[in-house]
């Protein structure tokens, strides 16, 4: 099995041909700077696994409006199966918190 998200004209494969007869991806997350990858982890897929190809860092001016499309292919041909649900979800960056002290201010 090989899973690709295409966006416009770039594409990252998440996963290929992983997990011989056991494809099973359940509750599996994709995210950039997961570990294990996914080229280490066994069938079936659960949890929070690197892609295959890093997943870009999105920076100033991203627009992630458009059509994002997951394809699923099916390599061996002897089987079926299905896709219940996908998602994808951009984070916001963050800025670093900065600590200060000093004295406190009185007023007359």
């Amino acid at each position: 099995m090989k899973i690709v998200l295409e966006f416009f004209d770039n594409s990252w494969i998440l996963s290929n041909q992983r997990g011989g007869g056991g494809d099973n991806y359940t509750n599996t997350v994709f995210r950039t700077g997961a570990y294990p990858s996914i080229t280490t982890g066994t069938a079936p897929f659960t949890g929070t696994y690197l892609p295959e190809t890093p997943l870009p860092k999105f920076i100033d001016n991203f627009n992630p409006n458009g059509k994002w499309t997951l394809h699923v292919f099916d390599l061996s041909g002897l089987d079926v199966g299905t896709i219940n649900s996908w998602s994808i979800t951009f984070k916001a960056p963050t800025c670093a918190t900065i600590g200060f002290s000093g004295l406190p201010a009185t007023m007359n």
